[in-house]
């Protein structure tokens, strides 16, 4: 599948989510910003980077887990991105990484840190 398709689907599945539970989203209308999606908490408004990994990313051979790059020249700054969101297709659904300013990669394994991040959205209230 084509990035850019895959990247677009992926942001309109994380706004869904966050929709059915009831935030409002918004999507910036140029692609030049460092973040996908607003998200509106009711009391907060929450910058959010959608990043994806293909079908099968989970299933290379000898591989352990997801090594996703964030950015490879620079972190995030803090006043750019509140949140990563990470959708594992091979999952089914999506792990909410809150960005600390230093990272320029994820990485997913099978029980590892991020384990309680899949699909709980209610971590950016």
């Amino acid at each position: 599948m084509d990035p850019n398709i895959q990247g677009a689907m992926a942001e309109y599945a994380v706004a869904l989510e966050f929709m059915k539970l009831g935030y409002i989203v918004s999507k910036p209308l140029l692609d030049s910003c460092r973040y996908d999606l607003l998200v509106d908490t009711g009391s907060r408004i929450v910058k959010i980077q959608v990043k994806s990994k293909k079908q099968n990313a989970w299933k290379q051979k000898g591989r352990k887990g997801i090594q996703m790059m964030l950015d490879r020249n620079k972190p995030y700054d803090l006043d750019q991105v509140d949140f990563f969101v990470v959708y594992v297709a091979d999952h089914g659904g999506f792990y909410i990484i809150k960005n600390d300013g230093k990272m320029k990669s994820v990485k997913i394994t099978p029980g590892g840190k991020y384990k309680i991040n899949f699909n709980n959205f209610a971590s950016i209230n």
